[in-house]
């Protein structure tokens, strides 16, 4: 008797993404062992086989070919789960392929049944299953992982007592309180069933500004100066107890005393029970617009526009305090600002690049921004920390948006928050454009976000930034016809009793005025596009200027300033392209009076 090892292919399913589009197609793979007479399933017994993966990237222009060796107990061994194409849709062209073949096997490390193998055995184990219950009435996010063990694999999971199944998806979310029938079965269609019950949790918690577009990678972050609601209702046995309340403990990182703090607030709920916490107020105040990041790394957390807090809450009335509920999770609150009908009120959900999925949109105020070279540039993205091997992915262009070489990729940090990506640093004279792409660990790409190099000639250029409104920093770079003009104002007066005419030097005296530099920037032939990207300016609490380099360290030094709003001024060209002024006033003067 005699073996049949091949590599079989299942779950195949394919989905289109991206711009370009591209078709996606992502399968399992699994050795099989059969008899090569029956053409049954038989066990390996640490039967040894070696197979060959070959990776091809021809964007990239990676190819790389590795052989694995295995041992197989039983009849079956999944090797592989993930992209195994990807296509240009409108060229044909592929782009990623992922193949695996048999290259060899030993029997001599089989430890019983050689010779033929025996039958296959049947060692499919369901043990105790890991149950989250559900936090209240009606929150439906209870939670069962299978915990499953056996040869023949991969493993199939059901919920439903074996109606439906499906492959590798171990955890099933989104559950309400009750009983479920949970099921594994294997590659020889071993099943093991077991009867699970979730829980209700005692809690009141009805709602948080979490937002999902996959029940396992909720968005926890959200805007400071949009409602961040925390909803509660209250049980009905305490709907008669007087001054009942529900005091929110917030727990966030104090950068400046480099400690924990808590504060608590306190909400009524209203005539039906419910309960509204809008804590957007206090966590806007934790957030600043300082900045000390000098452009000298990779990447960075900006702790001053985003921070870190958890909740707690707990019930009271006259008389009585219950005891205090932690939510399980850690919330995110960035220095940002979403508008009247933009989607998620306030919510990040479209910027947080998900695992697999990786919807992500870098922020930035123009649709293409300008990198100017020798000028520090960096973007901002929502960095969820969900992934130890999010990346990001530059890749450098000519004229033509023909590629021509890459930065390579570079890692996020772990920790979750507002990461700035920076781009600052000299490229090729022949490179006009890059893209900057988000990559997870199964090598999905998010849509590359494309950005104008400009390679720097201008006199006196006058560097802008400003914080977004979204987060982050824009940069635009204004290099014509500055014009410079010192603007006094308050100026106060006192005027003197001359008692001799003849030897008087003056009646008035200056005891007070404010001065300071006016500067007027303009620019020209500017896009649509980075038009509104400029107007967002004005908009902005903080705008600064670059000035010189700091003489012994070298770190860039910005100056605030601020934006003359009745200076704005616009004026039409041809092809939707646009000249603007605007002026601006610099620090004030340290002016000598009396």
């Amino acid at each position: 008797m005699g073996y049949n090892i091949t590599i079989v292919t299942t779950n195949q399913s394919s989905s289109q993404s991206g711009t370009p589009p591209q078709n996606i197609t992502t399968a399992t793979r699994t050795i099989q062992i059969t008899d090569s007479v029956t053409n049954q399933a038989v066990n390996g017994n640490g039967l040894t086989v070696v197979y060959s993966h070959v990776y091809k990237n021809s964007l990239y222009s990676q190819n790389s070919q590795n052989n694995f060796s295995v041992q197989i107990q039983g009849s079956s061994l999944q090797i592989y789960s993930g992209i195994i194409s990807q296509t240009d849709v409108n060229s044909g062209t592929n782009i990623i392929t992922e193949t695996d073949t048999i290259v060899s096997f030993d029997l001599s490390t089989q430890t019983s049944g050689g010779g033929g193998g025996g039958g296959a055995v049947n060692d499919l184990t369901l043990q105790s299953p890991t149950v989250v219950n559900e936090s209240a009435t009606g929150a439906s996010d209870g939670s069962i992982t299978v915990n499953a063990t056996g040869s023949n694999t991969p493993f199939q999971y059901s919920i439903n007592g074996g109606s439906t199944y499906v492959i590798g998806a171990n955890t099933f979310y989104g559950l309400t309180g009750g009983t479920y029938n949970i099921s594994v079965k294997d590659s020889l269609n071993n099943v093991r069933t077991e009867t699970v019950t979730v829980g209700t949790s005692a809690n009141i918690l009805v709602s948080d500004p979490s937002l999902y577009t996959n029940v396992s990678y909720p968005c926890n972050f959200n805007a400071s100066h949009n409602p961040i609601y925390f909803t509660f209702q209250r049980p009905a046995a305490f709907a008669n107890q007087p001054y009942y309340k529900i005091r929110l403990y917030i727990t966030f990182y104090n950068y400046l005393t480099s400690s924990n703090q808590t504060v608590h607030i306190d909400c009524t709920p209203n005539s039906s029970g419910l309960a509204k916490c809008d804590i957007s107020s206090f966590l806007k105040s934790l957030l600043t617009t300082n900045d000390t990041f000098n452009y000298d790394v990779g990447t960075y957390n900006d702790t001053f526009q985003c921070i870190s807090y958890t909740v707690a809450y707990a019930q009271s009335y006259q008389g009585y305090q219950g005891s205090i509920i932690n939510i399980n999770k850690t919330y995110y609150v960035v220095l940002g600002a979403f508008q009247i009908q933009e989607q998620y009120s306030g919510n990040y959900l479209n910027f947080m690049p998900t695992p697999g999925i990786l919807g992500a949109k870098f922020i930035s105020d123009f649709g293409t921004p300008v990198l100017n070279q020798g000028f520090p540039f960096c973007l901002s993205v929502i960095n969820p920390g969900y992934s130890t091997n999010l990346q990001y992915v530059v890749t450098q262009y000519d004229i033509n948006k023909n590629v021509i070489g890459a930065f390579g990729t570079m890692n996020l940090p772990n920790t979750p928050g507002l990461t700035r990506i920076n781009l600052t640093g000299p490229t090729a004279s022949n490179v006009y454009y890059i893209t900057i792409q988000l990559q997870d660990a199964s090598g999905y790409l998010s849509n590359p976000f494309w950005i104008t190099v400009n390679q720097v000639c201008v006199d006196i250029p006058v560097y802008i930034r400003w914080k977004q409104s979204k987060g982050g920093w824009a940069y635009y770079l204004f290099g014509y016809n500055q014009e410079v003009t010192l603007d006094i104002q308050n100026m106060m007066l006192t005027k003197g009793y001359i008692s001799n005419y003849e030897k008087a030097i003056g009646a008035e005296r200056i005891i007070r005025k404010d001065a300071s530099n006016k500067i007027t920037v303009h620019a020209v032939s500017i896009p649509k596009n980075d038009l509104l990207g400029i107007q967002n300016m004005h908009l902005s609490p903080e705008v600064q200027v670059l000035t010189t380099p700091d003489p012994v360290t070298g770190a860039y030094r910005w100056k605030r300033i601020i934006v003359n709003m009745g200076s704005y001024q616009m004026y039409n060209t041809r092809w939707d392209a646009f000249d603007i002024s605007f002026t601006y006033n610099e620090p004030s003067l340290n002016v000598v009076t009396q």
